[in-house]
């Protein structure tokens, strides 16, 4: 039955102006019949299979009266797939069919504005599905920022934004992707205008990286304390792992706001330094090249955690005046 609904759909293709008359009746009983009938079949998914051709079918903008009939279950349609999302297997076939049925939906981008809200989710899952997926992702996303302004579109990305940055980004270092999703992942970062730099460290991911030794001689600083004559070397390493271990406590009542507000400011501080010991000593070049790479990460590696984004959310960065080891 379904290869038999594929041909009819095929026929559109060859000969549209006689066909699309003849199919416009029936798209919207076609939809409403899947959505209900799936529910109560033992194969719901025949019924996905028959919306992706349906979709695909239709697609491309040549078939306006088609796009009309599809508006007034635009919205049950998108509801019910979200919906079904969060029941389905991540990186499944299944969820990668819903994902494609949600962002190949054929109506015009000015009718699909009062629910782009519910295209988000299913757009960061096709930034992390195969390629197909990932450039049917990338085209909905550049479609977006070119013929949306940003008081409208800044909203509806937010929820998101850090997942889909952190795609884009992916795509960039992905050897596979060289040739097709980066160029184009490169146009998008471009396009969003300085978004893209926004809390920029949060968007990179980390590598996994030890913890060094601090007895392996690491680098210290000299530190001037009240009551006490000369310098302190202080081990910069034992500094450092006390600083994000409380930003990785997830507790928020025994380290507050405001201490968490200290730690990133002292870790920021400490890459800070070692950069400018590594200028200054060129004798200890390499140990400061190393500390300054792993104070950076260790602070890299808890932003992009999701949990510790949205602790760190409403943490500025210091600035270089204010670093007590300047």
């Amino acid at each position: 039955m379904l290869h038999m609904f594929k041909i009819a759909f095929l026929a559109l293709a060859f000969f549209p102006e006689a066909n699309e008359p003849v199919l416009q009746p029936y798209v919207q009983p076609i939809i409403n019949s899947a959505l209900n009938i799936r529910q109560d079949t033992k194969r719901p998914e025949n019924y996905f299979l028959l919306l992706r051709a349906l979709f695909r079918s239709i697609g491309g903008g040549r078939y306006e009266s088609l796009y009309k009939e599809v508006c007034p279950v635009l919205q049950s349609l998108l509801e019910m797939l979200n919906s079904a999302l969060g029941f389905t297997k991540r990186a499944s076939p299944t969820q990668e069919l819903f994902v494609e049925i949600c962002l190949t939906v054929p109506v015009r981008l000015s009718v699909l504005l009062p629910f782009l809200s519910l295209l988000m989710r299913p757009l960061v899952f096709a930034l992390e599905s195969g390629p197909e997926l990932v450039s049917q992702g990338l085209r909905t996303l550049e479609l977006c920022i070119d013929n949306l302004t940003r008081e409208f579109l800044d909203p509806i990305l937010t929820p998101v934004m850090d997942d889909i940055m952190t795609s884009l980004w992916l795509h960039l270092q992905l050897p596979s992707s060289a040739s097709t999703h980066a160029p184009v992942a490169a146009r998008i970062l471009g396009k969003l205008g300085g978004r893209n730099r926004h809390m920029l460290i949060t968007r990179f991911p980390a590598d996994s990286i030890k913890p060094s030794d601090a007895e392996g001689g690491g680098v210290t600083a000299p530190l001037a304390f009240e009551g006490l004559s000369g310098l302190v070397s202080m081990p910069l390493s034992d500094a450092v792992l006390f600083s994000t271990k409380i930003l990785e406590d997830r507790v928020l009542t025994k380290h507050p706001d405001l201490a968490r507000k200290d730690a990133v400011d002292f870790i920021v501080a400490c890459a800070r330094y070692v950069l400018v010991d590594y200028l200054a000593a060129s004798a200890a070049a390499a140990d400061s090249t190393a500390w300054a790479s792993e104070c950076g990460r260790q602070l890299i590696k808890l932003t992009v955690e999701p949990l510790a984004q949205k602790r760190l959310a409403n943490i500025s960065l210091p600035a270089t005046q204010g670093s007590q080891l300047f």
